[in-house]
């Protein structure tokens, strides 16, 4: 409900590219590490951990792979990114994915409760 809640704020086309474009930095980052040890190997280095890939059957596991993410730190990942040859996040679409855990979170929390 939530994940696709986000997605149906269409109206707002600001917001729906920077939520696109977010959502596509944390699936490439997962992408790269889950495809090569190497990548993986320079990652744990940097970090102290690694990335969780989101996938489709678990509707929560984009909130983990971002809430992963924001928990490494800004720093950390733009270095993982560099030493990956990526793009790095710029610190509004990693504000962005700070909001996104704050709001998600409870829900998150209340539907494993449940």
């Amino acid at each position: 409900m939530a994940s696709v809640g986000a997605l149906k704020v269409r109206d707002n086309l600001k917001y729906k590219q920077l939520y696109d474009r977010s959502m596509a930095k944390v699936v490439s980052l997962s992408n790269f590490i889950h495809r090569n040890v190497k990548n993986a190997e320079d990652v744990q280095d940097i970090s102290g951990s690694t990335f969780i890939k989101p996938n489709v059957t678990r509707w929560c596991s984009k909130f983990y792979s971002v809430e992963k993410i924001v928990n490494i730190a800004f720093n950390n990942v733009c270095d993982c990114q560099k030493k990956l040859g990526q793009v790095a996040f710029k610190e509004i679409k990693f504000a962005f994915l700070k909001s996104f855990i704050q709001i998600i979170k409870p829900i998150v929390t209340a539907m494993d409760i449940f």
